[in-house]
């Protein structure tokens, strides 16, 4: 994996033990229909359950090993931040028993079938911000092991992207840091709170809430509907004397129940060392 592209590399876990609370009333009846027609498959919709499901570690993609598999699961998100990239996709599929696809669906709804069956092979394709890799199985228990590997070059504003991302290696070494961007006008706060992780003097994960609120009592507290890893939730901020004290995060939806990654749950302490190292057009370069 190339970690110099600002790829946000989303390697979507679900629960390894048996899953016996996953079922919908309707599931059954649609798994044959969608393993036959994939044409109507929505990008964010999941509808499976299985009775195991392991992860074996992949630092390129995902090696999942599935038992009992039926309905549609999320494998893995691609996003790119600002513009299209290239990339190889390589897989490999081992059938026990039953059937199986794996599909990737793009940022407008197009769907590409990857793999029927025990397959192996690799196609080149091309993301542009969010795209899902599902897995579609009919009763399938067997393995499949994904590759993503990208392109050295961008599709194009390859300067002017490589030139944002490096801008990086100025401020922060390598490390996780909760960066707090949070103004305050007239007694209205406004702003943007940031999870990094730097890997190589360069962008790995990012994560992103935007805040926004009157002050009253001390206090704003502001909705927020996506960290950019699924989560939704709400942030508490504490003004207390004048000044921001800290800033709590809860989360109301976690939409990959074991993700690796996003926001967690917890009260932060702004640290102004870190909050002032890189400047906000550095950021929002990064968005």
């Amino acid at each position: 994996m190339k970690r110099g592209y600002k790829i946000l590399f989303l390697l979507i876990l679900m629960f390894q033990f048996v899953l016996t609370g996953c079922k919908v009333p309707y599931l059954n009846s649609k798994i044959s229909k969608d393993y036959k027609n994939i044409d109507n498959i929505n990008k964010t919709i999941e509808n499976f359950n299985l009775q195991d499901i392991k992860y074996k570690f992949n630092l390129k993609g995902v090696d999942i090993d599935y038992k009992n598999l039926n309905g549609i699961i999320n494998m893995l998100n691609l996003y790119s931040l600002n513009i299209e990239k290239n990339l190889e996709i390589k897989y490999k599929s081992t059938v026990s028993s039953g059937n199986v696809k794996v599909i990737m669906v793009d940022e407008d709804n197009k769907i590409i079938e990857l793999l029927n069956g025990a397959k192996e092979g690799s196609t080149k394709s091309t993301i542009k911000k969010n795209t899902i890799i599902k897995c579609i199985g009919d009763n399938f228990s067997g393995n499949i092991k994904i590759d993503i590997l990208y392109d050295e070059q961008p599709i194009e504003n390859n300067d002017e992207e490589l030139k944002e991302q490096q801008k990086i290696a100025k401020y922060l070494e390598d490390g996780e840091y909760f960066i707090n961007k949070i103004n305050v006008k007239d007694n209205y706060a406004s702003g943007n709170i940031y999870r990094i992780k730097v890997i190589n003097r360069k962008i790995d994960m990012l994560a992103k809430i935007k805040v926004q609120g009157e002050i009253k009592n001390e206090q704003v507290e502001s909705k927020y509907q996506d960290d950019g890893w699924g989560n939704s939730g709400y942030v508490i901020l504490d003004f207390s004397n004048g000044a921001l004290k800290s800033i709590e995060i809860k989360i109301t939806n976690k939409k990959n129940s074991a993700s690796k990654w996003g926001f967690e749950e917890g009260v932060y302490v702004p640290r102004p060392d870190i909050d002032t190292k890189i400047p906000q057009e550095v950021l929002n370069a990064l968005n």
